[in-house]
């Protein structure tokens, strides 16, 4: 891995590294390591809560169970991944409103429970042309008070 300018010629490089982490290591309770998903090597948890504190550390909520099936992704910030784009993109087709045809590759990602309350996730973000994107944040009406086409939830993407 190479952090900022240790390449010694003035360049940075950026690495993406996929770890592991108990949250109790993050928050300083007990000492876990942080391990490689593939389990080739680990980082000590001091490491691993130093490289969380960078400005430009990005974590990715994944929720599993006990062996390690993922039960969640529920993405950190405001903005969806390509990934969750466009997923919700191919289930909503459009947008949401229930008389509107603008195609959902041309609309915001809308998170019904509003950011930073409400997730990243393809439960909470759906499709809204610009237009009625704008309805609803700047004018505090709900779409679905103005008849939004409900969600299928055999097509959500809960689990990428």
């Amino acid at each position: 891995m190479f952090a900022r300018g240790m390449l010694g010629d003035g360049s940075s490089t950026r690495a993406t590294i996929g770890v592991v982490v108990p949250v109790t290591s993050l928050a300083g309770l007990d000492d876990a390591p942080g391990v490689a998903f593939d389990g080739e090597f680990a980082l000590p948890a001091s490491m691993v809560r130093e490289l969380a504190a960078e400005p430009d550390t990005l974590f990715h909520r994944v929720f599993t169970d006990q062996v390690g099936r993922i039960l969640d992704i529920t993405e950190l910030g405001r903005f969806p991944s390509p990934k969750l784009r466009t997923a919700v993109d191919i289930r909503d087709g459009t947008c949401r409103f229930a008389t509107c045809s603008r195609p959902a590759t041309e609309c915001d990602d809308d998170h019904q429970i509003p950011h930073p309350r409400g997730p990243t996730n393809g439960a909470n973000i759906r499709s809204l042309c610009r237009r009625h994107h704008r309805i609803k944040t700047h004018l505090g009406i709900e779409p679905t008070d103005l008849h939004v086409r409900p969600i299928d939830e055999n097509l959500v993407p809960q689990r990428l």
